[in-house]
This record gives structure tokens, C-alpha cells and sequence, in this order.
């Protein structure tokens, strides 16, 4: 099913593209037009595409999520009609309270909610894997607006990110890198930098759910110690405790994870690991993942195999581990629980 949505969210992006670049190609070269007095000719071209092309493509889009909608409000009116009328036999009946009534339809309202939600493609935990090389960095440097695809496009919440700013965007995600570096100030400022007027006591909570509250108020100045040129003076498993701590601050709807352990030693990446699965549990994020580790992964709704730029193979980790998939290989050549390379592939 997500398959078939895909192609038709790819079909419907791709027709309205391929719309404006006729449009764009004309306005480019209007003076051809106005010398061969082509321009009705070049309209009707237009008229003709944008009818039998995207008009259909959208429609077909536009059907099928008036169909899931309608789907999804039949079914949850009579959950809650068919639960309403049988509270109230209930409560008729003196079976339950008015309190026991209360409660269980406010806790049913929340429910539906947060699985309506659900169903709406927010909160889903996908995973990145391939050697380097593959493409996983050059996606989230695409994502991220730090480059432009020479085709194709990028959708979120079915809008394009070329249709915005590079700040708006970049507001949406926050980033764990593989190597966080710091501005020259205290390490309090460091953790703050990803939100506006961000207080104090914001700050030392977003420290505590990284834990590293207990290493910074260990320190000369606590809160206020520099933290030395590109961080210097921490670790590599501190500073990316900072990231952390910025990203739990930031509280962006979109997490991405590029290697954000992979440099670090197996006892400080466990502690680090800790930390992170606080932010990858939340169910309101969406976390893209991209991790040397493939056990970090292997609880991911989703987990997406790349090869040179190209989607191999993509599903659940038991679901790749089914049959003799890339993924298969990858996850028996590991060491330790590491990409091992034995086919003179590096690892990312």
C-alpha cells in the first residue's frame, strides 16, 4: 500500500513539474514566440497537458485521499458513536460512574487522536543503510536544501521544500551530526543556540534528558565554562551530548541522525545510544536514521537499503532478514555489530 502511494505522490509531483517547466520554457522564450506568432499554438499545448496530464494525475491523488479520509471517519464515528451508546447503557444501569464515564471517553478521544495522527504518515522511524558511497549523506544534505536535485523533488507533508525558504525548512529539522563542532563560548550558549530566548532552567532540562547535567555542573563554571574553539575541550562523546541536548530543545517535528555515533567508542556510544532513544521514542517525530550499527536500526518502522544513489530494497528488519536481500549480507558480514568490509567496500 505505502508502495502504491509513493508512485502516485511521485506521478502527481512529477506532472506538476513537468507543467511549470512548459510554462517556464515559454516565458524563457518569449520573443520566439511573439516572431513566429506562436503564441496560441504554445497555449493550447499548455491547456492540453495541464488537462489531460496533471488534471488527471491530481484528481487521481485527490481521490484517494478523500477516499482514506472518508474511510478513516466512518470507521472511528462508529467506534466512538458505538462506545458512546454503550457507556451510557452502562451508566443507565448503574454499572459505571459518571466519573468512570467521563474518564473512559476522554481517554478514547485522546486515543483516536494520536492514532489518527499515526495513520497520516507523521512519526514514522526510517532507517538509511548502505557502504559509502551509497548516497545516505548526499540525501540529508538534499533534505536539508544544501544542494538542489537536478531532477525529481522533495516532499514534505505532500508540499514541496523548493516551495519555501531554507530557513523555514531548516526550522523543521534538527540535525545530529557525526561530528558536532561549537561555537567558542560557554557551554550553556552551545546548548541554547538552537532555540530563541531559550531560559535557563529550558536549558539544564534539555541537559538532564541528554545526560549531561551532572558533567556540567561538575565543572569550573559550570553552565558558563567555555567550551574552547570547535569545543576542543570536551569529548567526542560530550559534544555530541550537546547535539543532543540542542535537538531535545529544539523540538522539531523532524529528527535526522547522520551517524551521530559512529566516532565514538563502544561504552560512550551506549551512553549516547540511551539519550537518543529518548528523542527516537517520541511518536510525534519523524527520524530519518543513518547508523553504522545496523542493530540501532533494526526497530525502525522502515528501513531503507542504498546503493550507489539508488533504493535497493526497503522494509522491516525481520521483514530484509526473510529472504537472501542486501540487507541479509550486510547484517551476516557484521563484526561486533559493525559494517565489516569484505568486498573492499569502506564503510561510511
Amino acid at each position: 500500500m505505502s508502495l502504491n502511494v509513493s508512485k502516485l505522490a511521485t506521478k502527481t509531483t512529477d506532472s506538476q513539474h513537468e507543467g511549470m517547466g512548459f510554462i517556464a520554457d515559454n516565458i524563457t522564450n518569449i520573443f520566439s514566440l511573439f516572431s513566429f506568432a506562436s503564441r496560441n499554438r504554445e497555449a493550447e499545448k499548455i491547456r492540453d497537458f495541464l488537462h489531460n496530464n496533471v488534471a488527471k494525475k491530481d484528481h487521481a491523488w485527490i481521490s484517494y485521499e478523500l477516499k482514506m479520509a472518508l474511510i478513516g471517519i466512518a470507521f472511528y464515528a462508529t467506534m466512538l458513536i458505538s462506545l458512546f451508546i454503550f457507556m451510557i447503557h452502562l451508566r443507565r444501569i448503574n454499572s459505571i460512574t459518571t466519573g468512570d464515564f467521563v474518564f473512559v471517553m476522554t481517554v478514547t478521544f485522546f486515543a483516536v487522536d494520536n492514532i489518527w495522527k499515526l495513520v497520516n504518515e507523521a512519526g514514522e522511524k526510517v532507517g538509511l543503510v548502505g557502504y559509502s558511497g551509497a548516497g545516505k549523506s548526499t540525501l540529508v544534505s538534499l533534505l536539508l536544501k544544501n544542494f538542489k536535485a537536478t531532477s525529481g523533488d522533495i516532499l514534505v507533508d505532500d508540499q514541496s521544500i523548493y516551495d519555501v525558504t531554507s530557513d523555514s525548512l531548516r526550522a523543521q529539522i534538527a540535525l545530529i551530526p557525526q561530528d558536532t563542532l561549537l561555537f567558542h563560548r560557554s557551554i550553556g550558549e552551545n546548548i541554547g543556540y538552537s532555540k530563541n530566548n531559550t531560559s535557563a532552567q529550558e536549558i539544564e532540562g534539555a541537559a538532564k534528558k541528554a545526560h549531561i547535567h551532572d558533567f556540567i555542573i561538575n565543572l569550573p563554571n559550570g553552565y558558563e565554562t567555555l567550551v574552547g574553539e570547535r569545543g576542543i575541550k570536551l569529548s567526542g562523546g560530550q559534544r555530541q551530548r550537546v547535539a543532543i541536548a540542542r535537538a531535545i530543545l529544539k523540538d522539531a517535528p523532524i529528527l535526522i541522525l547522520d551517524e551521530a555515533t559512529s566516532s565514538l567508542d563502544s561504552h560512550t556510544e551506549n551512553l549516547i545510544q540511551e539519550s537518543l532513544n529518548l528523542l527516537i521514542s517520541d511518536r510525534s517525530k519523524t527520524v530519518l536514521a543513518i547508523a553504522h550499527r545496523l542493530s540501532t536500526l533494526r526497530n525502525m518502522d522502515r528501513i531503507i537499503v542504498l546503493d550507489k544513489g539508488k533504493i535497493l530494497e526497503q522494509g522491516t528488519h525481520e521483514e530484509l532478514l526473510q529472504n537472501n536481500s542486501y540487507y541479509h549480507a550486510m547484517w551476516e558480514m557484521q563484526a561486533g555489530g559493525f559494517l565489516a568490509d569484505n568486498s573492499s567496500k569502506e564503510v561510511e
